[in-house]
């Protein structure tokens, strides 16, 4: 299934799936967005990108790079090598 057309109800109805929320973390800090990140957005949004594998790598990248300069020290990515 596209993720564009992902509906939690089609889960729950064929799988039995339930949603439950619960607090994890006691000490979540909000943190705005950079100007680099809203502006990699603004461009994503400009971009007509046709398939869902290029459309979720646009989207997760910015926000990943944005992780990672926040957080030089403290955070590690890996991605899957063929």
């Amino acid at each position: 299934m596209a993720y564009r057309n992902f509906q939690f109800m089609d889960l729950k109805n064929k799988f039995g799936i339930e949603q439950t929320r619960a607090r994890l973390f006691d000490d979540i800090i909000d943190v705005q967005p950079s100007a680099r990140l809203l502006g990699s957005i603004a461009i994503l949004k400009e971009l007509s990108l046709t398939t869902e594998k290029a459309l979720s790598e646009a989207i997760v990248f910015p926000i990943l790079t944005e992780i990672k300069l926040r957080n030089r020290e403290k955070s590690s990515f890996f991605g899957r090598i063929r």
